[in-house]
């Protein structure tokens, strides 16, 4: 018996050895991927609380609702902004998570003077986004919200609907953001105006501001209530987290990335009109 087995190890030695060894770099190939993923499980995701959506005119109401994806890519829409609202880490090694990092903030204002006014000439409404003054925030490359984050904002068509708040989110994902593509799988603000950020070079600004241009016809009419409404997109700004050194710009080296969470430093999102 035991020659039995013998003869067949050696007639099929090559064979066997070409296993043995397949087996082990798959092996190893394991290894490789389970400790990419838990590089990736050990990364701390980044959360925005306790900020403040303030309205400086009297005769101006202004509500919100926050829209963000969970770990699973499922919507959630039960976040206010005085609430943790998640963005997951930027990640370069797992690319396709990074459609699950932006934040959109829908803001529905309301207000008789204003879209009366605006029924006789374009009008505009100003939207200043403040950071805390925080001096450890204050360098471009501290791993603060405002060193990577871009922020853009966008009038909704009075005619939009949505199913549901999935439906919301990938409406709004596909209308203002770009598709992804084999050269850059990350997604980038697609806004009339330059996606802005805080920082300015080597500094950063303490607030940033947006100024969206509307008419009559910019307000829809939700049973005699008539309502402007406002995307505000949250994301990381790739440029940022290269430049800042949080990731590497070489895809092929991104294992090497700063697996690291950041520190919110928004303050008050403000409405003059």
């Amino acid at each position: 018996m035991f020659k039995f087995i013998s003869q067949i190890m050696k007639s099929n030695k090559k064979p066997l050895l070409l296993s043995i060894f397949s087996l082990i770099g798959a092996f190893a190939l394991l290894l490789v991927a389970v400790g990419s993923f838990a590089w990736y499980a050990t990364n701390k995701n980044a959360s925005v609380a306790n900020m403040s959506l303030k309205v400086g005119a009297d005769d101006v109401f202004a509500t919100y609702q926050v829209y963000m994806k969970d770990d699973d890519g499922n919507v959630v829409s039960n976040k206010t902004l005085s609430d943790e609202v998640v963005v997951h880490t930027f990640d370069s090694v797992f690319t396709a998570k990074n459609r699950y990092n932006p934040i959109f903030i829908r803001i529905t204002v309301t207000s008789d003077s204003l879209y009366s006014s605006s029924t006789v000439s374009s009008k505009n409404m100003n939207f200043t986004i403040s950071r805390q003054d925080i001096q450890a925030a204050d360098s471009v490359t501290s791993r603060y919200f405002t060193s990577v984050m871009q922020f853009a904002m966008a009038l909704e068509s009075p005619s939009a609907s949505y199913d549901d708040a999935t439906d919301l989110y990938s409406t709004v994902y596909s209308e203002y953001m770009q598709n992804y593509s084999n050269t850059d799988p990350t997604p980038v603000f697609k806004n009339a105006a330059s996606p802005q950020s805080f920082v300015s070079g080597n500094s950063k600004l303490d607030s940033i501001s947006f100024n969206l241009s509307y008419t009559s016809s910019s307000w829809k009419n939700n049973n005699g209530t008539h309502e402007l409404n406002i995307f505000l997109m949250i994301n990381y700004g790739r440029d940022l987290i290269v430049d800042g050194g949080f990731a590497s710009s070489d895809m092929s080296a991104g294992l090497d990335n700063i697996a690291i969470g950041f520190t919110s430093d928004l303050d008050t999102i403000t409405i003059n009109t």
